[in-house]
């Protein structure tokens, strides 16, 4: 409920607020038995909503003869939530530790998990906590471009199914000069490796690890993944394309 829903956040207190007011308003006009009666059937209606709403759901992938249904996970943390998990997020952050020295500057979209569990500054390429690319300063779509030229992103994680800034970045000169591109964290998501850092070394990348998991200990993608650098692996056999995030 919470992909594009997750905009209408800042209004949800103030709805449950007034709703909540109207209700106990009705419920206040009738009997104390009826009264009770709406009360416990509201309630229930809810918990039957929300555990319908954690049921493991289902992803299709891919189109025509390849097309494909990957099962999704029950939420792992919170097995009552409102939604089920899409771990694509953690792709990218444990694809970033594993990759960027401490404290260079990361270019994406999805910026949530990445900028929780690690302490990369982030260039937020959707725009949202960044003035100069959410189009709050008017800059053009060239301005835009050349502002993100201009940061020098240690990395930058473009999507195929993004916006349009996104999809001229990835024509601009510059990015071909500049960066090179390398495999990514999955399918969708173009990876460029500005050509002068330097991978990070394997004790920064355990502290980095130690740090993501310390903030977020519910990851079983992140532990897998540690466990896996600790014992050098780079990919395990059962390891899936993750779900598709939010568009």
């Amino acid at each position: 409920w919470m992909w594009s829903g997750r905009f209408v956040a800042p209004i949800i207190a103030p709805l449950a607020a007034t709703i909540g007011a109207v209700g106990a308003s009705l419920v206040s006009r009738l009997d104390a038995q009826t009264a009770g009666r709406g009360v416990l059937a509201a309630l229930a209606s809810v918990l039957v909503a929300q555990g319908l709403l954690s049921v493991p759901t289902a992803s299709f992938r891919g189109v025509g003869p390849s097309a494909v249904i990957k099962s999704r996970a029950a939420n792992q943390w919170a097995p009552m939530s409102f939604s089920a998990p899409h771990t694509g997020l953690e792709w990218a952050a444990s694809y970033i530790i594993e990759r960027a020295r401490p404290g260079e500057l990361i270019a994406y979209t999805e910026i949530g998990v990445l900028g929780y569990v690690t302490d990369h500054p982030i260039l937020d390429l959707g725009g949202l906590v960044d003035p100069k690319l959410s189009g709050a300063q008017g800059l053009s779509d060239e301005e835009e471009r050349a502002y993100v030229h201009s940061r020098r992103p240690a990395w930058i994680l473009l999507k195929d199914k993004s916006c349009c800034l996104i999809k001229a970045l990835m024509k601009e000169p510059w990015l071909a000069e500049e960066y090179e591109e390398v495999e990514g964290p999955r399918a969708d998501i173009h990876a460029y490796r500005r050509r002068d850092t330097t991978p990070p070394t394997p004790d920064e990348v355990r502290a980095a690890y130690a740090l993501a998991l310390a903030r977020f200990p519910g990851s079983e993608h992140l532990q897998k993944k540690a466990a896996m650098f600790e014992r050098g692996e780079d990919k395990a056999p059962e390891d899936e394309s993750p779900v598709e995030d939010a568009p």
